[in-house]
């Protein structure tokens, strides 16, 4: 396999995106919806459900970190990472299916089958979630290429997430009938054949082209001692818990919001509003846009049966709306003002408007949704670029990739030695000051001299009170 930088075609960088929206099938479900079904379709109390979900998260905690080993370790005439995107791909559907499938059984063996179709769940998915992630590590050496790469993920995890939020209740109402357990059965068969399409997709177009060298030996002891040492990583560990306990708290019970709290008049009436009821209910004709809706479920029935589907749905694309924005944003704000500033305020600012969405009264049912969709322009961009933060400025180094320094990752320098940069970052930002002082030939005859930049020789052409280089630089 090749070492050098690698550059990846578009194709190849959709085809492995894909991956990503179809992980996100089920992720975005399970955060949106599992517990509601647990406890409104299959029948089984809050508490069990609760239970039975962490049951599935603690053993989840202890198998990733397995899969990583495990994945590290495999060899194929595939790769190390990419077979697992092709081995778990029908397992992955056909567990998807019955995870959210009611079988005829007592409140005990319900429990019990929620149980272990949870953790099959949640073990399919990091035996193929892990590895993918890894995937990027492995498809090229360019550093400027995996940045695109994860750009193209992020659009697709977006769209992936697009369509379980707002067209996931609709559908179930829509193939239902008023049967739930069938209307879900049907609609998450439908997302697990778009997922398994997915995974082949991503598997056929992808190729990995970096192999770790093989005389590099580690064991899983000496992995998790070096990344329980690591500063940034425990940092970042601590800032993910905390946004997805939110998150996942936040998710998992906005249904239920909309469902027993918000006043359902008043919601229809908003919805009535913006041409989402019934042909004939609603301030605007029926015509090719209103009849494409409907086909998704998206418009509310004569018998408003589904106001509160419809409603929530139009919740989750509006705050996935306001999340692209501040995604789109968040770039230009930290570059203006810092990402650690535009973090700090971001997070704020969600706080407030999390805060303001609880303390409103049902019926205010406009403020809910201006309220409620702010915060994922907050949360979501600022937590990414926190991530992407630490990893460029050194200490985040994987366990399942020793030799990413030596192939050019962002996300995995070394840990800093005592006396400051690492001389290769050190010489860079020297190189910059030359740059400014001599121009671009000073730089280039330095560097063809065989002699290093250092301080010593830099000094004497910098005021004492500017020594310290920029961190900008």
């Amino acid at each position: 396999m090749q070492a050098g930088p690698q550059k990846l075609s578009v194709r190849e960088k959709v085809g492995y995106s894909l991956g990503d929206a179809a992980a996100n099938f089920v992720f975005m479900t399970m955060i949106f919806f599992q517990l509601s079904f647990y406890t409104d379709t299959l029948g089984i109390t809050a508490a069990a459900a609760g239970s039975l979900l962490l049951v599935g998260r603690l053993w989840d905690a202890f198998f990733d970190p397995m899969m990583g080993i495990m994945a590290d370790r495999t060899n194929t005439r595939w790769g190390k990472f990419r077979p697992w995107v092709l081995w778990t791909a029908l397992p992955w559907g056909l567990i998807m299916v019955l995870a959210y499938t009611t079988p005829n059984l007592a409140m005990t063996g319900k429990i019990i089958y929620a149980c272990v179709t949870n953790i099959l769940l949640m073990t399919l998915y990091s035996a193929n979630n892990t590895p993918y992630s890894a995937m990027t590590g492995v498809m090229t050496g360019d550093v400027n290429e995996r940045t695109s790469i994860s750009s193209y993920r992020f659009v697709a995890a977006l769209i992936a997430q697009l369509i379980v939020g707002g067209f996931t209740l609709p559908l179930v109402a829509k193939f239902g009938h008023g049967q739930n357990a069938r209307g879900w059965q049907v609609t998450i068969g439908l997302w697990a054949v778009v997922c398994v399409f997915l995974f082949l997709v991503t598997f056929l177009s992808t190729r990995e082209r970096i192999q770790p060298d093989p005389k590099q030996k580690s064991s899983a002891r000496q992995d998790f001692r070096e990344l329980f040492k690591n500063g940034p990583w425990i940092a970042m560990f601590v800032l993910t818990l905390f946004h997805f306990i939110y998150v996942a708290m936040r998710n998992g019970t906005m249904i239920y919001y909309f469902q027993y709290y918000v006043k359902k008049d008043r919601l229809y009436d908003l919805l009535q509003n913006l041409g989402l009821a019934s042909a004939g209910q609603g301030p605007r004709p029926a015509g090719v846009w209103h009849s494409l809706l409907n086909t998704f479920g998206l418009i509310v029935d004569a018998e408003k049966t589904n106001v509160s589907s419809v409603g929530f749905s139009l919740f989750n694309m509006s705050s996935l709306f306001v999340t692209v924005i501040g995604v789109l944003f968040s770039t230009f704000l930290a570059m203006r003002f810092g990402k650690k500033a535009v973090s700090l305020v971001g997070f704020s600012l969600a706080t407030v408007f999390v805060a303001m969405f609880f303390l409103l009264p049902a019926d205010a049912i406009r403020s809910h949704l201006c309220s409620g969709v702010c915060p994922g322009a907050g949360l979501r961009p600022h937590y990414t670029a926190s991530l992407g933060h630490v990893c460029r400025r050194g200490g985040l180094r994987g366990v399942e990739d020793r030799t990413a320094h030596d192939r050019g990752d962002l996300c995995h320098h070394p840990v800093r030695p005592q006396g400051g940069l690492e001389p290769g970052r050190r010489h860079r930002r020297l190189a910059a000051v030359r740059i400014r002082l001599h121009g671009q030939r000073g730089a280039d005859a330095g560097s063809s001299a065989g002699h290093p930049f250092d301080d010593e020789r830099l000094s004497r052409h910098i005021p004492f009170h500017r020594r310290r280089l920029p961190a900008a630089l």
